[in-house]
């Protein structure tokens, strides 16, 4: 489980996260909404270490993180997914998700360079990632020829290859179709069955509904309220802020 206890951060005058107070259980997606600004990805950040707090702090399992470097977070069994995509384009899917095994990562060079045994076994442990989110057909699909969407995919895979068991996802249906939205969604429901955490950060309120347990509502750098989707979305004044005055 991750705690966040009276998380802030200031840029220079401005207070970005205000004093987030909340958790994340373990094997269940929560989400992170609100308006543009409201200090959702600082909070990610913070958590993965790219940034210090300027107060509070993260525990995981009770073990005070607050301010590690992001490599000692990632060897925690937590992994963080960007909005934007992170593959080597030059690379097949099997071969980014190779590059994201610890085994592998390490030693970048002398892994990728090995061969017989060992790297039919990296190969085969790749292959059982991709197959864990069903694009197991795309491994020897170079990055740049794939999909938006099959880029999502195997973007995950990657973070499966990591060990990772709390999964931070930021925006991970942003800028694909609808169908390949669908997809994505029921891959992160999949993942939550197989026992994993996973902390949501998305726009898209029909992902929310089908994918989030509970939501934190964010607004202004504070958490403004907590409870279901359908919770949230039945309180006026919570979709005042998020869409406008003018929302229906």
């Amino acid at each position: 489980m991750i705690e966040l206890k009276n998380l802030e951060k200031s840029f220079g005058g401005k207070k970005a996260v205000a004093g987030v107070t909340c958790s994340f259980e373990e094997g269940r997606i929560t989400g992170l909404i609100g308006p543009n600004g409201a200090g959702k990805t600082t909070v990610f950040n913070m958590i993965t270490g790219l940034i210090k707090p300027t107060a509070g702090s993260v525990l995981v399992n009770g073990q005070d993180i607050t301010g590690l470097r992001p490599h000692k977070v990632a060897r925690m069994g937590i992994a963080r997914g960007f909005q934007r995509m992170r593959l080597f384009h030059a690379l097949t899917a099997r071969e980014n998700v190779m590059v994201a095994l610890p085994a592998v990562s390490h030693h970048l060079i002398p892994a990728l360079m090995s061969t017989g045994r060992k790297k039919a076994a990296m190969r085969a442990e790749a292959d059982g990632f991709l197959e864990k989110v069903g694009v197991a057909h795309l491994g020897e699909r170079k990055a740049s020829e794939l999909s938006y969407g099959d880029q999502r995919s195997v973007m995950l895979a990657c973070l499966l290859a990591s060990g990772a068991r709390i999964l931070m996802l930021d925006e991970p249906t942003g800028g694909i179709d609808p169908t390949s939205r669908e997809k994505v969604l029921q891959q992160i429901i999949g993942l939550r069955e197989q026992g994993h955490t996973i902390i949501l950060v998305e726009h898209n309120l029909d992902v929310v509904r089908g994918a989030c347990e509970t939501v934190f509502f964010l607004a202004e750098g504070r958490v403004r309220a907590s409870g279901t989707p359908a919770e949230i979305e039945a309180d006026p004044q919570l979709t005042k802020i998020y869409f406008g005055a003018g929302h229906a």
